[in-house]
């Protein structure tokens, strides 16, 4: 079913568009190491909870906004290996994601309960299992996560 990175930085607002440009890089190399897909959303309307939000968890400050970020791997060990040759690569150095305040950003990696997108492409293709595609089949919804990977 795949495995799912999740990072929330904050980031200035007037620095969005150097954000937009270092991330077209980051696309290419998460994929070149392995990424299926790469997702990035700003914040729009957060509300600062009394106890726990998105806000409070990255001490977001005025002139910020936050992201969050999916980056979709076919499973955990092809996360692994993306992981440390993602760190090395040359271009990953020489980008400019500087405008990340690393102390702020809450990592995370998740294995998918429920996809949606998967079982949309499982029956345009008619697959009815994971098999080589990695596309699993709707009964594969709710199977245990400690599932050995495909």
């Amino acid at each position: 079913m795949g495995y799912i990175d999740v990072c929330t930085p904050p980031i200035k607002r007037d620095r969005r568009e150097s954000h937009k440009r270092s991330l077209e890089v980051f696309v290419g190399i998460w994929k070149n190491h392995g990424a299926v897909s790469l997702t990035e959303a700003l914040s729009d309307g957060l509300a600062w909870g009394e106890v726990s939000s998105f806000p409070r968890a990255v001490k977001l400050e005025d002139d910020e906004v936050c992201v969050v970020s999916v980056v979709r791997f076919p499973d955990k060990s092809s996360r692994e290996r993306a992981m440390g040759a993602v760190m090395s690569d040359p271009r990953a150095k020489a980008s400019d994601m500087h405008v990340i305040d690393g102390k702020r950003v809450i990592f995370a990696a998740f294995v998918p309960f429920v996809d949606e997108l998967a079982f949309q492409l499982a029956l345009a293709f008619g697959k009815k299992g994971s098999g080589a595609t990695g596309i699993p089949s709707s009964s594969s919804f709710f199977a245990s996560s400690r599932r050995a990977s495909p």
